[in-house]
């Protein structure tokens, strides 16, 4: 039987295609080798210590599935408040008293110091390469999760034309006793919304009594903020992350949100190894993991934590962020203003 030839050109272009594929197989073999003999190591140790912000119930499924994913090795839960897991971390740190094999944090600015310091392991792991630059310090630390703060308002009460395009909006007299919100000092999420109110927008010192003014109710945590809304003591409320957004319509609740237009306060989730983890061998197979796509949509399905990781798809019901103009605060600079403006708050608030 006859053969075709390809003219010389094509057989050049189709020998280099074969040569880059080979390379492209090659490279991912080994991957894979690596990934095989870190788990074999992984498994010698047994064990990976989580410090993680997340509560319970969003993270006890992760590592379940970790679990499965990798038989061999448990995942143990140390879980706390943004603050806590930093004052804990460091503290044995400085006593020289290794727990933490994986650090998930609520706050950035220590993972920035960490780095800095010395305290992370340095290492790139492979799902990191799915994970744009402006959401990692490549080998150190990477953002896990993100969630963007909104304004959650109920559809029955609250119509289209009244929807504010910033939370300005809800000086209005309108809006007088319909509104709930968590004063500056109380969450993370509030420090940040309230830093984007008064720097960003340019309200500082007359956002918080006039917001007084309009009789809101108060809140100290997001989801008795949300069931207000539900309850219909009031209207509209802010500002909530959109992963409650997601688990209460999940629910059947029937609330939705508004995004501030200028821009949109993200609070972060990043995750880094300790230099001194006891188990650094599982702590790596575990981080590499949490970033991967596996990882990351348990995580979006279970409890809508938005990811950060190239061609994610968002939560059910939520805007891709690339729709959103992203706010990610400057830690140092919140830092800079934060006690003046909790003052601000607690003056017309209470303490």
């Amino acid at each position: 039987m006859a053969t075709a030839q390809l003219p010389a050109d094509s057989r050049r272009l189709a020998g280099l295609a074969a040569v880059f594929a080979l390379g492209l197989s090659s490279a991912a073999a080994q991957e894979q080798a690596d990934m095989d003999a870190l788990y074999e190591a992984a498994q010698e140790e047994g064990t990976v210590v989580w410090y993680v912000t997340y509560p319970l119930d969003e993270a006890t499924p992760l590592a379940g599935a970790f679990e499965e994913r990798y038989p061999g090795i448990s995942v143990e839960l140390v879980r706390g408040s943004g603050t806590r897991i930093v004052e804990r971390f460091e503290t044995e740190y400085r006593a020289d008293r290794a727990t933490a094999d994986v650090v998930t944090g609520a706050l950035l600015d220590p993972h920035i110091a960490w780095a800095e310091n010395g305290w992370l392991t340095e290492w790139q792991p492979p799902e990191g390469e799915s994970y744009p630059e402006d959401y990692k310090q490549e080998g150190f630390w990477y953002l896990e999760g993100v969630t963007c703060s909104c304004i959650l308002y109920h559809p029955d009460r609250v119509s289209e034309d009244e929807l504010p395009d910033e939370p300005t909006d809800l000086l209005d007299e309108s809006w007088r006793g319909r509104i709930g919100t968590i004063p500056a000092w109380q969450t993370g999420t509030a420090a940040e919304f309230s830093f984007y109110i008064e720097e960003v927008l340019g309200e500082k010192a007359e956002f918080a009594p006039a917001l007084a003014a309009m009789e809101p109710r108060t809140a100290s945590a997001q989801a008795s903020l949300v069931e207000q809304v539900i309850r219909g003591e009031v209207d509209i409320a802010f500002p909530i992350a959109d992963y409650n957004l997601y688990r209460f319509q999940k629910e059947g609740a029937n609330v939705d949100c508004v995004y501030p237009q200028t821009a949109v306060p993200t609070n972060v989730r990043p995750v880094g190894i300790p230099s001194n983890a006891p188990h650094p061998n599982a702590a790596k197979l575990f981080m590499n993991w949490r970033l991967s796509e596996e990882g990351q949509t348990l995580m979006q399905d279970g409890f809508g934590m938005r990811s950060v990781r190239e061609g994610m798809a968002p939560p059910k019901g939520l805007p891709p962020l690339d729709e959103l103009n992203v706010l990610i605060i400057d830690p140092a600079e919140l830092r800079a203003v934060r006690d003046d403006m909790f003052a601000r708050w607690q003056e017309v608030f209470g303490s």
